[in-house]
Formats: C-alpha cells, sequence, structure tokens
C-alpha cells in the first residue's frame, strides 16, 4: 500500500514498525530515497496513506500514522540505503558480533568497501575492507561534528 503513494522511483520504503497495543497503536512508516526524503516527500505520503488506510481499515481499533525518513537513528536496512551514504562513516556489527567502524568507499550488489579504522594505543590505522551484505547484522551512520 505504501508503494503506490511513493513521491517518484527515487523514493523507497525502508520500513514499517508496529507499536504499541490494539486500543492505542502507532504505525511507523520509515521512507528513504536516492536524493534524500523531504518532509514534504513525508507529509504527501502520510495524507495519500492515512487516506488508503481510512477505506480499508487494516488495523483494528485506532491508531496513529507517522511518516518519516530513516534518518541516523535508524539503522541502514536496505543495500540501497547504502549508495547515498558513501563518504560517511558507518559503525558496523556483523554476524559473529564483532565491529568495524570505517569510511565507506563503495557500494556493489553483494557487499560495501570500507576504509577501516583500526586503533592501536593512541596510533589510527585504516584498511581497505569488504564487507558482505550477508555478514552485517546492524549499520549505523555515524555522526561527525569535526
Amino acid at each position: 500500500m505504501v508503494a503506490q503513494h511513493l513521491p517518484s522511483p527515487a523514493h523507497f520504503l525502508v520500513d514499517i514498525i508496529l507499536k504499541g497495543n490494539d486500543q492505542q497503536r502507532k504505525v511507523i512508516v520509515l521512507l528513504d530515497g536516492d536524493n534524500g526524503v523531504t518532509i514534504d516527500d513525508c507529509a504527501r505520503v502520510s495524507r495519500a496513506l492515512g487516506a488508503s488506510l481510512e477505506e480499508n481499515d487494516p488495523f483494528p481499533g485506532q491508531y496513529t500514522l507517522e511518516v518519516s525518513s530513516a534518518g541516523l537513528d535508524h539503522p541502514l536496512l536496505l543495500p540501497r540505503q547504502y549508495r547515498g551514504r558513501t563518504g560517511r562513516v558507518l559503525a558496523l556489527t556483523l554476524d559473529d558480533g564483532s565491529t568495524i567502524t570505517g569510511k565507506l568507499l563503495a557500494v556493489a550488489e553483494d557487499k560495501i568497501v570500507i576504509d577501516k579504522l583500526t586503533k592501536i594505543k593512541k596510533k589510527q590505522t585504516t584498511e581497505v575492507t569488504n564487507v558482505p551484505f550477508s555478514r552485517i547484522s546492524k549499520a549505523m551512520v555515524q555522526v561527525s561534528f569535526k
């Protein structure tokens, strides 16, 4: 239902999160775009989706609809999301529980390439590292205030 209300083919659905219970439910729709997502994009999708939900009534009881961009506080879930983050620093948690931090250099069909940062005592080194999507459990964009 969300897909039919996206503003353009450059926009895509990242996730739908249901919170609460039948008496007080919150439906959170997270969007992203190849060129980002604006407030107007979210408002447009929210109005159109809200009308569709009213008509089809997929949820019992009352609910609140929230449409927003998949911001920095949400992990990257889809390979398509990584493309727009090239040059940004990512913190990755891998399937074995280990973590990697580094600058995203490139995105391929089945992997990403990062400049992995390693700190030994006070010295920092970097190493270009390939990380298959299948190994990534969680990926968060890191905020830099430099």
